[in-house]
């Protein structure tokens, strides 16, 4: 008969209990982690929002010369790097910049490109003027379908003109 050593058991039995300790506090600090990663990136994302809308905020100043000398490269470099980070106001405020041609060569190519971008993220004001540029064939193909549906879109949120442009404009679609 076979003698069972019972502290080589008990020894390993508890060394499986401290293991799975480990483990366990391992994986709680795991979790902790990536929630304070995951707020980290929900904080860094506003900053860069604020960051965005100040910068705007700032080409504002600089275009209507109040608080600031106006310096239109200054204010277009800041315009394109808010814009390039997804501000949708400033994406809108680029391409009536390049359709006007303002402080700039007037370029209509650009000013749909940047409508459009905003116009994609729900601003009524971007997505009349790309309805303008579409129904005109302005920096685009003409495209009476694409400027019907644009229209729509910014009339539904209350925008005058769209609303408007569906009232009295001849759609041949």
């Amino acid at each position: 008969m076979s003698g069972i050593n019972y502290n080589a058991l008990i020894l390993i039995g508890s060394i499986i209990i401290v293991v799975f300790l480990v483990i366990r506090e391992l994986w709680c600090w795991y979790w902790k982690i990536n929630k304070i990663v995951a707020l980290l990136q929900e904080q860094n994302n506003l900053l860069r929002a604020k960051m965005a809308r100040s910068m705007v905020n700032l080409d504002d100043m600089f275009e209507t010369e109040q608080g600031a000398a106006q310096d239109d490269r200054i204010a277009l470099a800041e315009w394109h790097q808010a814009a390039e980070q997804g501000d949708a106001k400033a994406q809108y405020d680029l391409g009536v910049i390049y359709y006007y041609g303002k402080g700039i060569a007037q370029d209509s190519f650009k000013a749909f490109e940047w409508f459009q971008k905003a116009a994609e993220q729900g601003l009524a004001d971007a997505q009349y003027e790309l309805g303008i540029m579409y129904y005109y064939g302005n920096g685009t193909a003409q495209d009476y379908r694409k400027a019907l549906a644009w229209f729509q879109k910014a009339a539904e949120q209350g925008h005058a003109k769209a609303q408007s442009n569906l009232d009295n404009r001849y759609f041949p679609v």
